[in-house]
């Protein structure tokens, strides 16, 4: 595969990033999240939406 030249965020930003500051205390369910991970956003989407209470770690991107 060639590099396409692209540049991607590695972490997150602008609401993202304001959700992230929101779930940093410890809770009983803890999202690892990573970049680009369709099923991450689909249970991070599904955490905001039944407002479940969770804490987001971000794993690197690599």
């Amino acid at each position: 595969m060639t590099d396409s030249g692209k540049v991607y965020h590695r972490s997150c930003t602008g609401l993202a990033l304001q959700t992230v500051e929101q779930h940093v205390q410890d809770q009983d369910i803890t999202l690892f999240a990573t970049c680009f991970s369709p099923p991450v956003q689909r249970v991070w989407s599904a955490l905001e939406y039944l407002e479940i209470p969770y804490k987001v770690r971000e794993s690197c991107c690599t």
